[in-house]
């Protein structure tokens, strides 16, 4: 299956808030590599021929119609282990990347 991708360059952004949560304080720059994104969202049949090819189980959802964007929280994602973050720095700016396990 081959999917359209869309690069997005490597750039950095504000982020956070100086009036809200403390866990959104203060406001600073967060650098994100470049990466690639699917030019329209997974449908449930794009997943489910995906799963079968690479013997995965599907996810649970609530959301079952074939032509329905697939519906998985991020934490059920981490949790099977479909993506993998991690946080460092460059250039004194946070580096957040991304990357989807294949």
């Amino acid at each position: 299956m081959i999917m359209n991708a869309v690069p997005i360059p490597a750039q950095s952004f504000l982020m956070g808030s100086d009036d809200g949560r403390d866990d959104e304080r203060p406001v600073h720059r967060v650098w994100v590599d470049a990466f690639e994104i699917g030019v329209t969202q997974v449908t449930n049949r794009e997943y489910a021929a995906f799963a079968k090819a690479t013997n995965r189980p599907l996810p649970q959802t609530s959301f079952p119609d074939p032509d329905q964007p697939v519906a998985v929280s991020w934490f059920v994602k981490v949790a099977a282990g479909s993506s993998r973050t991690a946080i460092g720095r460059r250039n004194g700016q946070q580096n957040i990347r991304t990357t989807l396990k294949g």
